[in-house]
């Protein structure tokens, strides 16, 4: 089975099959270790007008960041959360590429 991976073809069968496919998969690591992303806080009544929470993140960081509940005006609980909703009106947690 021949299939094509980036400009190269190869066959999965050949013995040099495997290297290709793990210095590909150790590109695509690298790659998304030299990725940062920052924490950008949008309100649904301004949009486009996100405001940078944090940068420099790992995309593991931005992930664990944005699962939290305390994120978005829908789920948040903390006395902050709740004025910050009271006052600016909706609102949430996203990351981005920097």
């Amino acid at each position: 089975m021949t299939t094509m991976i980036t400009r190269f073809t190869y066959n999965r069968n050949s013995p040099d099959s495997y290297d290709k496919q793990y210095w590909d998969w150790k590109a695509k690591e690298v790659a998304d270790m030299a990725t940062t992303y920052k924490i950008v806080r949008n309100y649904f009544n301004r949009p486009g007008t996100g405001r940078t929470i944090k940068t420099n993140l790992t995309l593991a960081e931005a992930q664990a960041h944005c699962k939290n509940p305390e994120t978005s005006s829908s789920t948040a609980n903390s006395p902050a959360a709740r004025f910050r909703t009271r006052t600016a009106g909706l609102w949430f947690d996203s990351y981005t590429a920097e």
